[in-house]
């Protein structure tokens, strides 16, 4: 038996420390993303939230707000994909927040039948626009945390927003469609409260960088989301002949994403791998048998879903870790990188949803088993895709090699040294490091462990090293180094 080295130990027992300080320091982040995504989980996130297997269940409210927030997204990239110098004023999450809530009830609450048919389908478009705002300003939260505390404060988020999403798929009637509806209130009350943690210029700042468009990142978000309507469509018969009244489909694949969440915790904290392999040699491959175990197991269709909702959910998590990166490494805007990547995503799912329908139509005609060809081709395409994706020459500034499993960020190593090259001690440097992510005094005394009182003696003592009166004017010079 191999025993783990001294390096290792340290290195994992560094990792869980970081995970405890993002969990106690940004609370208002993860809390605002478990809210966000236990709305989308419910509304069209989760295979069932299509097919009316779960009470939740509303294909054309998920199917309609999955297109608003698409082509919401679409709008953004193609607005904001030249932008260099852009100074962006904190949106107004109150409207955007009743929006989305007057949308989802009137969705859940609405039938097909005229007028109403048409009101619910306005309704569903309109709030889905209305969360890709909000969507884009969680991730300009999330790219202030850099790449790895994105991930841990990520997955803590998304754990508990589907714990959240479930139990609002559990219950019934009018209670259902209060928590579902007061969601959206929740996650924006707690988008404004942690923008109060960060500095206007590192939310906000003037300058953009252009950089060539990624193709290889938006192939790889477009392939998910193709996957997942593909796996929708195909288990549409299990998910249909689901007890609404049980609540065992949303208890099953509540039950896989909680899987992949810990799987993803545990692959950072005891391998060294980097976006890229965790992408193409984790998360492809798990897609990829959920697809094999359609044809190998057609009795157990739930046990095909599960698998598959695993790699989803696991895959889900990394798209907010690099685009993190992109902002804050490669300075490119908020806007365009969520935006660009969330769109990718839900055009891939859009195609999938509707293209399956007729090529289930047409290999049928020919003889063909249809889901089961289906099924054998995406099992066979997900793996190529990620092989030929999985190159070890990245032109676009290397971003799938950077490996979360680094205690630091690269780009925190470099500026570590700059800092202690310009008079700082060790102590002082750490806290230059996190006013220069926009953390406030007592953010910094949480993440570091001390008083809010010596915080700000060191504070002091970094402003008159450096010669400047504010946090604002630190962060320039910082910058400059």
């Amino acid at each position: 038996m191999k025993v783990p080295s001294v390096d290792t130990a340290r290195g994992v027992s560094q990792l869980i420390e970081q995970l405890k300080l993002s969990i106690v320091a940004y609370p208002a982040i993860w809390g605002a993303l478990a809210a966000f995504w236990a709305w989308q989980f419910s509304l069209f996130q989760s295979p069932s939230a299509f097919f009316g297997g779960t009470p939740c269940g509303r294909g054309d409210v998920g199917l309609y707000t999955l297109l608003g927030t698409c082509a919401a997204c679409v709008a953004m990239t193609c607005a904001h994909g030249r932008a260099r110098r852009v100074l962006r004023a904190p949106a107004e999450l109150a409207p955007v927040a009743v929006v989305m809530t007057a949308s989802t009830a009137i969705g859940q609450a609405g039938s097909t039948a005229w007028p109403w048919g048409v009101l619910t389908s306005v309704a569903g478009l309109v709030g889905g626009a209305a969360s890709a705002i909000l969507l884009v300003e969680l991730g300009r939260l999330f790219a202030q945390l850099g790449p790895v505390r994105a991930l841990y404060v990520g997955a803590v988020g998304m754990c508990i927003g589907i714990a959240a999403g479930m139990l609002i798929n559990l219950v019934t009637g009018v209670v259902r469609l209060l928590l579902l509806a007061v969601t959206p209130v929740v996650s924006a009350l707690l988008v404004a409260r942690a923008r109060n943690a960060f500095a206007a210029t590192s939310l906000f700042p003037m300058t953009s960088a252009v950089i060539g468009f990624p193709h290889k990142y938006a192939v790889t978000c477009l392939m998910q989301g193709v996957s997942f309507g593909v796996m929708t469509v195909l288990q549409g018969d299990e998910l249909r002949n689901a007890t609404a009244s049980s609540g065992t489909t949303t208890l099953w694949y509540g039950a896989a994403f909680l899987v992949a969440i810990l799987l993803l915790v545990t692959t950072v904290m005891i391998s060294n791998l980097d976006y890229n392999h965790m992408i193409y040699r984790i998360a492809f491959p798990l897609l990829s048998v959920g697809f094999l175990l359609l044809v190998l197991a057609p009795s157990a269709p739930r046990l095909a879903g599960w698998v598959y909702a695993v790699g989803y959910c696991y895959m889900y998590v990394i798209p907010t870790c690099l685009n993190a990166l992109f902002v804050r490494d490669f300075k490119v805007s908020v806007v365009w990188i969520v935006a660009l990547s969330t769109a990718a995503l839900q055009l891939g799912q859009l195609v999938g949803l509707f293209a399956t329908g007729p090529l289930e139509r047409v290999l049928g005609s020919v003889g063909a088993v249809a889901p089961d060809a289906l099924a054998c081709a995406m099992c066979l395409f997900l793996p190529l895709t990620g092989l030929m994706l999985l190159d070890e020459s990245n032109p676009l500034t290397a971003w799938g090699a950077v490996r979360p499993s680094a205690v630091e960020d690269p780009h925190d190593a470099a500026l570590r040294a700059a800092l202690g090259g310009a008079g700082l001690t060790a102590r002082e440097t750490d806290v230059a490091l996190l006013l220069g992510r926009g953390l406030t005094k007592r953010y910094i005394a949480q993440e570091l462990g001390i008083s809010e009182e010596t915080a700000k003696s060191h504070i002091g003592n970094i402003y008159r090293k450096f010669d400047v009166h504010s946090q604002q004017d630190l962060i320039i010079k910082m910058r400059k180094m």
